[in-house]
């Protein structure tokens, strides 16, 4: 589609990252990278354009595959992006990378036989560091044995105690089984270790919030603000405890500001009556309901 095909935020975002491009061109007018990527931004064909950067960099077949394939499944071109895993799969089938995203399409076709073989690859290759419990463990839990996978995952966490996305998916599934503290407490090793990853923070936030623990939920947003605070899932769950919890006139002046700057945001803005509405001060709160009502 042409540029007048593309959603508004899209347009906004590119026009911003080719405001940065000019000013950086400015101080470094021969910046061939720099060149390259306003072009690819200027273009009606943003992604093609793109791709021609990446195979034409000096980058190894392998990692231009992997940086292909980040564009089209970021793009949502899943056409595309199968058949760069294709290629993938034949240049270095047993790359941990590869194999994890061979692992993800087998799962998402229920191919479980495939699923199977990878799995047992992953074994053999110790692609994720834990003999290939991680891949075991998904693969139970997807065919619904929880409780093998929780079992295979301890194994790995016990086997490798500083491998997080081990802790994570054992975490993740505990709080699935209805074992909130338990959950919690991986949830709080795998953070320690990665303080800084917007998804581990949500689901720790999520896990605190489901154990009934929300003072505690919101002191991990407080902390965890500097690392995620450009996350839009991370924002809502921080200011939502805010309000429940915390300093809702804080959470009050946060909702405004956003609200100046993303006026489209309606679930922002509903957040924002109800904070509104909590604080007594009604007449904003109905002003906001009926710019509600009226869009």
């Amino acid at each position: 589609a042409g540029a007048l095909g593309r959603p508004s935020a899209e347009i906004d975002r590119r026009e911003e990252a080719l405001s940065v491009l000019k000013r950086g061109l400015e101080q470094t007018p021969d910046n061939e990278a720099m060149l390259a990527l306003q072009r690819a931004l200027g273009s009606d064909d943003t992604v093609g354009e793109l791709v021609t950067m990446v195979n034409e960099s000096d980058r190894s077949e392998l990692e231009k595959g992997l940086a292909i394939w980040r564009l089209y499944s970021s793009n949502n071109m899943r056409d595309e992006a199968l058949a760069t895993l294709d290629t993938l799969q034949e240049l270095s089938p047993t790359d941990p990378r590869v194999l994890g995203l061979s692992f993800d399409r087998a799962l998402i076709d229920e191919d479980f036989n495939e699923a199977q073989r990878l799995a047992d690859v992953a074994r053999d290759t110790d692609a994720d560091d834990v003999g290939g419990r991680i891949f075991a463990g998904r693969l139970a839990a997807v065919r619904g044995d929880r409780d093998d996978a929780i079992e295979v995952l301890r194994e790995a966490v016990e086997f490798d105690p500083i491998n997080v996305p081990a802790r994570q998916l054992l975490a993740r599934l505990l709080v699935a089984d209805g074992s909130f503290a338990q959950g919690v407490e991986q949830y709080a090793a795998a953070i320690d270790m990665l303080p800084n990853d917007p998804r581990l923070i949500i689901e720790y936030i999520d896990a605190l919030r489901a154990d009934n623990r929300q003072p505690e939920a919101l002191e991990v947003a407080r902390a965890s603000e500097r690392f995620a605070r450009g996350n839009q899932e991370f924002r809502q769950r921080w200011l939502g405890l805010e309000a429940v919890v915390g300093n809702k006139d804080f959470a009050r002046e946060r909702r405004e500001a956003i609200a100046a700057a993303e006026p489209d945001n309606r679930v922002n803005k509903t957040a924002l009556a109800t904070v509104l509405l909590d604080l007594g001060q009604h007449e904003q709160a109905k002003a906001m309901i009926d710019e509600l009502r009226a869009d």
